[in-house]
């Protein structure tokens, strides 16, 4: 069953990863080992989808697994990769990107030629799919700033939606794509025409303060937790006295408490524990329940 199953995917133009270590794809450098599957195009994409919903196999989709915490162990799903479906096009000034590309990449095309508008995005090591989904953000731009529409698809209809973006039911770190069980395929983006000079220059402002700011000398998932509703999670654990904190090689760093390191060979079991220390003082402390802004897999 699984040969015909991986000579269907590879017919599709999908790569095939057995006992793949997450901790090479994940950005914090931790995790056991999956099935890994690659597809490079959105027919691909869909197809796999399909293939493993008609097999009663459960999968995980990712893009480069910039706030996904995956497991030690073994990892019981499949998880379906979208970084190699990566493309973008420009159609006047809308940006149509596809789910695994990244605003990184994207700037290195656009920004030169005097598109902007993305500019607090690019930092962000996430995917387009991931970015959408959760409605992504920072230094006070979010995705429901700039998103026009989304291509979605239903696995469960087994149809693709064109959905606007006012319809996308985009909120903080939330929307209906995650809540409908829907999968990002592509999206457009209203971009901003600018002189060539100011985008980059914004964009190197931005990279500058990032890194003056936040722990990118060590690998991470972002913030740890969402922002609560009556204060900000990083200054809360910090005054709970948590900076530098550590259970193993995970450590809450010491440049900005609403991250946690790796400091070389942190587990996830290891991860979480601090996790969970933080949102305990937090508790105690200010009686503010924490929210996870990553995802644990």
């Amino acid at each position: 069953m699984q040969e015909n199953l991986f000579g269907f995917l590879k017919a599709q133009d999908v790569e095939i990863f057995e006992n793949y270590p997450l901790s090479k794809m994940s950005s914090i450098r931790i995790g056991g080992r999956a099935l890994v599957l690659r597809p490079r195009s959105i027919d691909g994409l869909i197809r796999t989808v399909d293939v493993l919903g008609e097999q009663g196999t459960e999968y995980k989709i990712v893009g480069r697994m910039s706030n996904v915490l995956p497991p030690d162990g073994s990892y019981g799903k499949s998880v379906i990769c979208t970084a190699d479906v990566c493309g973008f096009r420009l159609c006047g000034d809308i940006l149509v990107a596809e789910c695994g590309a990244t605003f990184r990449r994207i700037a290195t095309r656009l920004a030169p030629l005097g598109y902007g508008g993305y500019e607090e995005l690019v930092g962000i090591p996430g995917t387009v799919g991931g970015l959408v989904t959760m409605n992504a953000g920072a230094y006070g731009r979010s995705i429901s700033d700039l998103i026009e529409w989304a291509d979605v698809y239903s696995p469960e209809e087994r149809n693709t939606l064109r959905v606007d973006g006012a319809s996308l039911g985009l909120s903080y770190r939330d929307s209906h794509i995650g809540r409908r069980g829907w999968i990002l395929l592509s999206a457009g983006f209203k971009l901003r025409v600018d002189r060539a000079e100011a985008v980059l220059d914004r964009i190197s402002e931005l990279r500058a303060l990032r890194r003056a700011s936040q722990p990118t000398e060590f690998p991470s998932l972002g913030s740890v937790f969402k922002r609560p509703a009556n204060g900000i999670a990083a200054r809360m654990i910090d005054e709970c006295g948590l900076k530098g904190v550590r259970c193993g090689d995970a450590q809450v760093s010491v440049k900005h408490a609403g991250f946690i390191v790796n400091l070389g060979k942190a587990t996830s079991e290891q991860y979480i524990s601090l996790m969970e220390k933080c949102r305990r003082a937090v508790q105690d402390k200010f009686g503010v329940s924490l929210e996870p802004e990553i995802e644990i897999l």
